[in-house]
C-alpha cells in the first residue's frame, strides 16, 4: 500500500471493527456483575482512559511506525533489554488470554444457540472445535477467511447499531436511578474490565506508514475511533440493563447481550445478536491468532522467544502456532470466562502503564504533550490500582496469584533463559 492510502476515517473504521469485536459480547456481562445498573458509566469512563492511551499510541505510532506495534514502542521506550523483553512476553500472553476469552465466549453463545441451558461439556467442545478450525487454517494460509473480515465487520456492526436504535424506545429507564448502583468502589473496579473492550484502538497505529501525514492525521483517527465506540457502548450498556435485572444479566453473563434481545425480540432477536456474536468472536480469533502468531515470530527472530516458534513444520504452520494454540485451549477449557477477562484486563493495563512509562523517557523525540502524557500515565495507574483493590475485597486471591505468577514467571523467563539464548547467539556471530 502506498503512503496516503490511508485516510482518518479509513484508519478509524479499522479501529471500530476491531474494538468492537468479541469484547463486548462476553465484557458487557462481566463488567454488569460488578458495575450492576452503573455499567454505562464504567464504560464511558473506561473510555476516557482509553482516550488517554490512544493519544501517547498516537504519538508513538506516528514516531515509529512499525508492525512490531506495543513491542516496538517497550523497546523504543525502555531500550533493547530485559525489561522490555518482559513486557514484550507479558504483551504476548495478553494476547493469549484475549484469544481464549475470545474462544469461550464463541462456545458460550454457539452452546446457548443449541441448547439452553448449555452443559458445560458442549461449551468446552464447540470451544475446543472453534480454536481448532483456526489454527488449522493459519496452517494452510486460508485467504478466503482474511477476505471476508470486512463483511463480517460491517454484519456484526450493523446489526449492532440497529438493535441499539430498536430498543431505545423500550429501556425502562427507572432502572438507572442512582439508588440502584453499588458502591463507588465497584463502579471504579469494573474500569479494568471495560477498558479492556477498548484495547482494540492500538492497531490503528500500524496504518501511520500508509498516511500522508500521520502526525496529525493518527490522532484524529484514534479519538474518532474511540469516541464512536464509546456512544456504542454505552448505549449498548442502557439497552441491555433497560430490558433485564442485575440478577438476570448475573445469571446470564457470558450471553447477556443476547438474552437483553428476548423481552423485545423474542427468540428471532436472540438468535441474531447470537450469530452476530459467532461472527464476531470468529473473525477476532482469526484475527488475533494471526496478529499473536507474527509478534512471537518477531520476537524469536529478536532473541526474545526461543527459535522454535519460527520452526516450520508443515506449509505456513510453525511450531510457534501450535504452542500458542495449545495455550489458548488449556486456559479456555480449564478458566472461567469472569477469571480470563479479569487478568486479560489487568495484564494489558499494566502492558499499556508501562509502554506510557517508556513513552514518559523519549517523550522530546515523539514531541507529546507531557500534561497530557502525565494524565495517561496516572488514568492507568489509578485504573490498576482500583481493579486490585477490587480484587482484594473480593478475595480474588487465584487472579492475585495467577497475576504474580504470570510477572514472576515472564521476568525469570527473559533473564535467564533468554538472556542465556542471546549471549550463545552472539559468542556465534
Amino acid at each position: 500500500m502506498k503512503k496516503g492510502n490511508i485516510s482518518v476515517f479509513g484508519a478509524a473504521a479499522l479501529g471500530v471493527g476491531s474494538m468492537v469485536g468479541a469484547g463486548i459480547f462476553a465484557l458487557l456481562g462481566q463488567a454488569g456483575a460488578i458495575a450492576g445498573t452503573a455499567t454505562y458509566l464504567s464504560f464511558f469512563l473506561g473510555g476516557v482512559v482509553a482516550l488517554s492511551s490512544g493519544y501517547s499510541y498516537s504519538k508513538l505510532g506516528a514516531t515509529f511506525p512499525s508492525s512490531g506495534g506495543v513491542i516496538e514502542y517497550l523497546q523504543q521506550g525502555l531500550g533493547r533489554n530485559a525489561y522490555s523483553g518482559t513486557f514484550s512476553v507479558l504483551f504476548l500472553l495478553a494476547s493469549v488470554i484475549s484469544m481464549a476469552m475470545v474462544s469461550k465466549t464463541f462456545g458460550s453463545y454457539a452452546g446457548n444457540l443449541i441448547i439452553d441451558p448449555c452443559p458445560q461439556w458442549l461449551q468446552n467442545t464447540l470451544t475446543s472445535a472453534v480454536l481448532v478450525v483456526f489454527v488449522g487454517l493459519n496452517f494452510i494460509g486460508s485467504k478466503a477467511v482474511s477476505n471476508a473480515e470486512t463483511y463480517i465487520v460491517i454484519a456484526k456492526l450493523s446489526i449492532l447499531f440497529l438493535f441499539m436504535i430498536a430498543s431505545m424506545q423500550f429501556i425502562e429507564w427507572q432502572n438507572f436511578a442512582p439508588s440502584s448502583y453499588p458502591a463507588s468502589n465497584s463502579i471504579l473496579g469494573s474500569l479494568a474490565i471495560t477498558y479492556f473492550a477498548y484495547t482494540g484502538f492500538a492497531v490503528i497505529t500500524n496504518t501511520a506508514a500508509d498516511m500522508s501525514k500521520p502526525k496529525e492525521q493518527l490522532p484524529k483517527a484514534i479519538f474518532l475511533a474511540i469516541g464512536f465506540t464509546i456512544l456504542l457502548y454505552v448505549g449498548l450498556s442502557f439497552v441491555v440493563f433497560g430490558s433485564l435485572s442485575v440478577a438476570d444479566i448475573i445469571k446470564y453473563k457470558e450471553t447477556a447481550l443476547a438474552q437483553a434481545a428476548m423481552p423485545v425480540f423474542g427468540v428471532l432477536g436472540f438468535t441474531i445478536i447470537s450469530v452476530a456474536a459467532l461472527l464476531s468472536t470468529s473473525s477476532s480469533l482469526n484475527a488475533n491468532l494471526f496478529s499473536t502468531l507474527k509478534m512471537s515470530e518477531k520476537e524469536a527472530q529478536e532473541g526474545e522467544l526461543s527459535k522454535l516458534f519460527i520452526k516450520l513444520l508443515w506449509k505456513q504452520g510453525t511450531v510457534g502456532l501450535l504452542i500458542i494454540g495449545f495455550m489458548v485451549l488449556i486456559m479456555a477449557n480449564y478458566m472461567n470466562l469472569e477469571s480470563i477477562a479479569a487478568l486479560g484486563s489487568i495484564v494489558t493495563l499494566i502492558v499499556t502503564f508501562v509502554v506510557h512509562v517508556g513513552h514518559y523517557r523519549i517523550k522530546k523525540k515523539t514531541g507529546v504533550s507531557t500534561s497530557l502524557l502525565l494524565s495517561a500515565i496516572i488514568l492507568n495507574a489509578g485504573t490498576i490500582l482500583l481493579f486490585l483493590n477490587y480484587l482484594i475485597d473480593q478475595k480474588s486471591y487465584f487472579i492475585l496469584l495467577a497475576l504474580g505468577s504470570i510477572l514472576i514467571g515472564c521476568f525469570l523467563f527473559e533473564r535467564f533463559y533468554l538472556n542465556k539464548q542471546r549471549k550463545i547467539q552472539d559468542q556465534s556471530s
